[in-house]
Order: C-alpha cells, then structure tokens, then sequence
C-alpha cells in the first residue's frame, strides 16, 4: 500500500509571470482569477506541464513515471505518482517611496496559508 505524502513548496518569482484567464480586453489579457474572491492563482495544470516538460527534457522516462505515461502508440495512458494544487499568492510586491518595493500580505491570506500548513502536516 503506498503512502501518501504531501508537500508544500514555496515559488518566489523573479520575473513577472502571466496566466491567462478567460477575458480579454483589446491587447490585455485576463488573468486567472479564484471565483469567489478573485486572488490571481497559477492553476495546477499550468504548473504540472512546465514541469513535466522540464523533467522530459532531462529524462523522458522519469516524466513518465512521475506523471503518467500519455497515450502512445496505441497504448492507455497511465497514472502518475504526483498530484498538483493550484499556486496561490502569500506575498504581494508593492512600490514603495523608500524602497524598491515592499512585500505586503493581510490576515485572509495568512490564514488561507496556516490552513494549507495543516493540512501537510
């Protein structure tokens, strides 16, 4: 019986990052919102694709054992070993006046983190 483990990873992004969501006005595209308090989000898929891609770049067939094997030659595709949640924000940069820029959260976001702490540990 395999048992499961769970992991919670930290990203900080050095460089913008844009995931688009479903509206688009002129040359500005949406980006992926939470519906019901519309906080900017990577969704899992987006995630677990840029890595995939990266791990098939290194080693084809760890992809595959870690993601599942797609529909090749016929055959069914299998299920990987890893599963994927959507990234969310803790942190948001801010321009400051004194500084570069700040990182600000607020209490919503911290304990939208302290629920995903627990549910890792």
């Amino acid at each position: 019986m395999n048992q499961r483990q769970n992991y919670l990873t930290y990203a900080h992004l050095i460089t913008p990052l844009h995931t688009g969501g479903s509206t688009q006005e002129g040359n500005l595209m949406g980006i992926a919102r939470e519906v019901h308090t519309e906080f900017p989000y990577l969704p899992s898929a987006s995630l677990r694709g840029k890595i995939r891609s990266e791990l098939e770049y290194i080693n084809p067939a760890e992809a595959d054992t870690f993601f599942g094997q797609k529909i090749k030659d016929g055959k069914q595709p299998t299920e990987g070993e890893v599963w994927f949640a959507e990234a969310t924000l803790l942190f948001f940069p801010i321009a400051s006046l004194n500084y570069h820029l700040v990182w600000i959260t607020c209490p919503l976001w911290l304990e939208r983190w302290n629920r995903w702490i627990g549910i890792t540990q």
